[in-house]
């Protein structure tokens, strides 16, 4: 079974504010499931995030001609 994150713990594991996560999830940046009243991320769909912001902060290396 997939682990499971609150939204505070997604926040702290990046470092941002909680809100800011929630903003994330409303605009599905970050993709989460709703229980009743509470979100839930699961770990991979983090780590994903993660990588993707790794990769969108380097500029493409090739020249356009």
């Amino acid at each position: 079974m997939p682990r499971l994150l609150s939204l505070r713990e997604v926040s702290e594991v990046l470092r941002l504010n909680i809100n800011t996560i929630r903003r994330y999830v409303r605009e599905g940046k970050i993709q989460a499931a709703k229980f009743g009243r509470v979100y839930r991320v699961r770990e991979e769909v983090l780590e994903e995030f993660i990588r993707k912001q790794e990769n969108s902060n380097y500029p493409s290396s090739r020249k356009e001609d």
